[in-house]
């Protein structure tokens, strides 16, 4: 999938997804929980969308990916953005993207490129108001943290953050 701007079904949750990438860096998607229609009360699924690198070209790629489940396992944080609709249709959200260009988003060499990413995509839904006023301000703190989750004493899994040591290509 390349394009969901027709896409009809409705915005449930929107999501600024961490994933964990290595020891010292994360992974950050855009995640979209949606429902067939606005009188359906169950999740239908959820499409991840962000930016990749090809492996073999060294080019950023934007990826869509369609999933059964309305969260991954694979990630360590999210930071949920309510749509400021309750009929939001989902291909709003890809018109968005395309119209900021964000499908054509080039990574810089400094390696915070998703997170600045994904701080774009909610800074454009919030202009667009399709999430609340203030939602870019709230994301801000969580990127400059890397998160991993470790265990406590007593093993329970949690999250931890520690500040990151790149933010936007400036050592802190």
């Amino acid at each position: 999938m390349t394009d969901f701007g027709d896409d009809t079904r409705v915005v449930h949750l929107i999501q600024a997804v961490c994933h964990p990438y290595n020891d010292n860096y994360n992974h950050w998607s855009l995640n979209i929980q949606f429902k067939d229609n606005v009188t359906n009360t169950a999740l239908a699924g959820s499409l991840r969308c962000h930016m990749t690198v090809d492996a073999e070209t060294g080019d950023t790629v934007y990826a869509i990916v369609a999933n059964a489940y309305a969260i991954t396992n694979n990630c360590v944080l999210t930071v949920d953005f309510p749509p400021t609709s309750s009929n939001l249709p989902v291909g709003y959200i890809s018109q968005v993207i395309r119209h900021n260009n964000l499908h054509r988003f080039e990574y810089s060499s400094e390696g915070s490129g998703c997170r600045h990413w994904i701080y774009l995509a909610i800074q454009h839904l919030e202009t667009a108001r399709y999430v609340a006023a203030g939602s870019a301000a709230r994301l801000w703190p969580y990127l400059h943290s890397f998160w991993d989750n470790v265990a406590d004493n007593m093993g329970v899994i949690q999250t931890r953050s520690r500040p990151s040591t790149l933010i936007y290509g400036l050592p802190q």
